[in-house]
């Protein structure tokens, strides 16, 4: 059973090439049904300024939807060992979803995450094919729509 969730930032939630960086359509209502569902949520972030990238997330209004933010500069890795024990999951019941295989993905699978891929059309990443098994997505997907009911079928098995 999927206990909780770690999402990518940029360009899976929030559009950060808009100016002002805003959400993606569909994306509060996602967050919404998550939190009433008792997910845990974390997010994590690559960026220049973390204190910069903290104002942005409370201006979109993403607080109530998140236990833990993690903002790494443009050259760190995305480690979420770190957020798994701040979540108190296994990293078995976490599901870990980003547009990056040589990011998110692949730091989801070494943690023992469920990883979703977001392959959206016109995506930045959309053609960064994996390399290893560690970038190769568990699922993938092609609009944050899909994201609910691939949760629903990995709470099925």
């Amino acid at each position: 059973m999927i206990e909780a969730v770690i999402f990518d930032y940029a360009r899976t939630l929030v559009n950060i090439d808009a100016k002002p960086p805003q959400l993606y359509p569909g994306v509060e209502d996602m967050l919404k049904t998550l939190r009433a569902r008792g997910l845990k949520m974390a997010f994590v972030s690559r960026g220049k300024d973390a204190e910069i990238r903290r104002k942005e997330f409370i201006q979109l209004g993403l607080e109530p939807y998140f236990d833990y933010f993690e903002t790494v500069g443009p050259d760190g890795t995305k480690d979420f060992r770190p957020l798994l024990e701040k979540l108190e999951v296994r990293g078995s019941s976490c599901v870990v979803f980003g547009d990056r295989v040589r990011s998110e993905i692949e730091q989801g699978n070494k943690i023992g995450a469920t990883t979703i891929w977001l392959q959206e059309k016109g995506g930045k990443f959309a053609n960064e094919l994996h390399e290893t098994d560690d970038q190769k997505p568990d699922y993938t997907i092609h609009s944050r729509n899909q994201f609910i009911q691939v949760l629903d079928s990995i709470n099925a098995v």
